[in-house]
């Protein structure tokens, strides 16, 4: 279809390439915004997996015909697109006020552990 338009391929493909790297960018940075480390985790590794599978091409993929890279390619591509949905129902839980995720963990955690401590030093009153 590029070529056809009389685009060039090689910008064409390049330009796709940076979209999706940005489009993963912004997700990355909204999920750790809305505190859903592991989902943009998640996300930023399976991207990383597929883009390398893609560009590296593992040995036993490279040169043998009986093994697909663009399957195993695919196959990352679809985990990478499931974080991506896992992300996005973790931000829309986050936007609609139902899961506060990892910031109220640190909020419960803190406040836990100012107990404890001044556990400690009621008891080291005490001694």
């Amino acid at each position: 279809a590029l070529a056809e338009c009389g685009t060039n391929l090689v910008f064409g493909s390049t330009f796709l390439v940076l979209m999706k790297l940005f489009m993963m960018l912004i997700m990355l940075v909204s999920g750790c915004g809305a505190c859903a480390y592991v989902e943009a985790l998640a996300v930023a590794a399976t991207f990383a997996l597929a883009v390398g599978i893609k560009q590296l091409q593992p040995m036993p993929f490279s040169w043998s015909p009986d093994f697909d890279d663009n399957g195993l390619f695919h196959s990352a591509w679809m985990l990478y697109l499931s974080a991506t949905l896992a992300l996005m129902g973790q931000l829309s839980r986050v936007r609609e006020g139902e899961d506060h995720g990892a910031e109220m963990d640190m909020v419960r955690r803190k406040a836990d552990l100012g107990a404890a401590i001044s556990g400690f030093d009621t008891l080291a009153e005490t001694d």
